[in-house]
């Protein structure tokens, strides 16, 4: 590492001046005592304050990441993450590089920058600071600064709305940089997924699981080469289906099925199609050794997609066959019955509620058998392609698969129907990345889809310990790969 330059060491006199200025100003602050008469009066004075206290925080930050810089502690680092690289890298000398932390505003710092040529002091994208890698600082955001950016995002309907919270903190981003740093966050955890620990200390022993899937709606934007007559990109905009999973315990109480809390569920979700999301399940499942748990509990509705790709997961997984237990979701059969009942055309609004509540009875008791031949006897009467369609549903999950014993389920205390994955696809994908308006590009929307859902699980401090646990070399400072 070079000595540092005489630049360097007047800036780091600046820094310090700046530092003991603010210090002197804040004592000030804390010895005096204001009159304050109006609430306008207090107002003015916790502003004072907040802004006393952002400056501090933001320059204490620097001055440590400065001081960083001269240690010992981290040379030898530097050359181990140096020596990482594909190729290497020669010093550049001390420049400067303007740092954002959780509080207060851009500071500058002065580091040593490595390229792999010969760079110009105004070049960019050339090289690196490997200290910054060191301390997990991507696209010049401190990690504390970015994991708060990240909460921010998911929580809120707009990047905007998280601009303007975060002006409030002494952080002043556009929303394009914002958005530019949560996305690259998103990318650094996915790629660190496959070979880390997802849930250290977390299992799934002795616990009555249940794993469900179920699929939401989004708009993808694909841009066209073709430009508008003002010289603006045009483009097309197509429905796609993003898939959620959700993976969550359930326990009795006072005789009835409720989702323990006591344990974190697990949700997450793919525009990548069936086969990606069963192998984030795998993933998850694998992570919280499914093998040790009680009882395991496949619910979703009747998609084709996700029954066809069951078999082959439990068995990759190892899960004991009398642990696995398999059901439709009691409440899609309900509304296949109701389509049946209007296909055929032969009750009036009292008939068919009262012929539904007789089915419903009969699903509920276990005599799944005899709504299939109520429902043969109909398509003999009433025959069309629907109605064979619908009678095919009932035969292919409640006789043939035995999806649809509900009576054996509720005596084994597991739920009867999807509705966590139904209320997750709500609150992950509907109120966020479905609108009027609202197009995603495919990269953005498997962002904020990760964010949103570890967001609603309560698992975002999981994606932390993610982001910045990834090979430093397969991602520059710059945060992109």
């Amino acid at each position: 590492m070079l000595a540092p330059r005489s630049d360097f060491l007047w800036h780091r006199i600046l820094l310090h001046g700046q530092l003991q200025l603010v210090r002197s100003e804040f004592d000030d602050l804390c010895q005096s005592c204001p009159c304050l008469a109006t609430p306008a009066d207090l107002t003015a004075f916790e502003q004072r304050l907040q802004q006393l206290t952002q400056q501090l925080h933001a320059l204490l930050a620097a001055s440590a990441v400065a001081d960083a810089a001269l240690s010992g502690q981290l040379r030898q680092a530097t050359h181990l993450l140096l020596a990482s690289f594909p190729k290497p890298l020669k010093n550049q000398g001390w420049r400067p590089v303007y740092l954002r932390f959780a509080l207060g505003p851009e500071v500058v710092v002065f580091l040593p920058y490595y390229s792999r040529k010969k760079a110009h002091r105004n070049q960019r994208g050339k090289g690196c600071f490997p200290l910054l890698l060191l301390l997990g600082i991507y696209d010049r955001c401190s990690p504390a600064l970015v994991s708060d950016l990240a909460q921010l995002t998911a929580f809120l309907a707009s990047f905007s709305e998280a601009r303007l919270l975060l002006r409030q903190r002494g952080v002043c981003l556009s929303v394009n940089r914002l958005r530019r740093v949560v996305y690259h966050y998103a990318a650094r955890v996915r790629r660190a997924q496959p070979n880390a620990e997802m849930f250290p200390g977390e299992s799934l022993k002795g616990r009555v699981v249940v794993v469900t899937t179920d699929g939401g709606r989004l708009r993808i934007r694909k841009d066209r080469k073709a430009k508008t007559k003002k010289g603006r990109k045009r483009y097309s905009t197509h429905w796609r289906e993003p898939k959620l999973l959700m993976i969550y315990t359930v326990k009795q109480h006072r005789g009835q099925t409720q989702i323990d809390k006591s344990v974190v569920p697990v949700i997450d979700g793919t525009l990548s199609g069936p086969d990606a999301l069963f192998k984030l399940i795998r993933y998850y499942l694998e992570q919280l050794k499914v093998t040790e748990a009680d009882k395991v509990l496949v619910v979703a509705d009747g998609a084709r997609w996700i029954w066809k790709r069951l078999s082959g997961l439990l068995r990759s997984l190892k899960v004991a066959p009398e642990k696995i237990h398999q059901a439709v979701d009691f409440y899609h059969a309900m509304e296949h019955l109701g389509s049946a009942a209007d296909l055929a055309g032969c009750f009036n609004a009292k008939q068919k509620k009262k012929w539904l509540k007789t089915q419903s009875k009969r699903l509920l008791s276990g005599a799944t058998q005899k709504v299939v031949a109520e429902l043969e006897e109909l398509a003999l009467k009433h025959p069309s392609k629907k109605m064979t369609t619908e009678l095919g549903y009932f035969v292919r999950h409640g006789r043939e698969q035995k999806r649809m014993e509900y009576a054996t389920l509720s005596q084994a205390g597991l739920p009867l129907g999807s509705g966590a994955i139904e209320s997750a696809v709500r609150r992950v994908i509907n109120l966020r990345l479905k609108g009027a308006g609202i197009f995603w590009h495919k990269q953005s929307a498997e962002a904020m889809l990760l964010l949103r859902s570890f967001a609603k699980a309560g698992r975002l401090q999981h994606l932390h310990s993610l982001a910045f646990a990834i090979p430093i070399f397969a991602t520059p400072e710059s945060g992109k790969p």
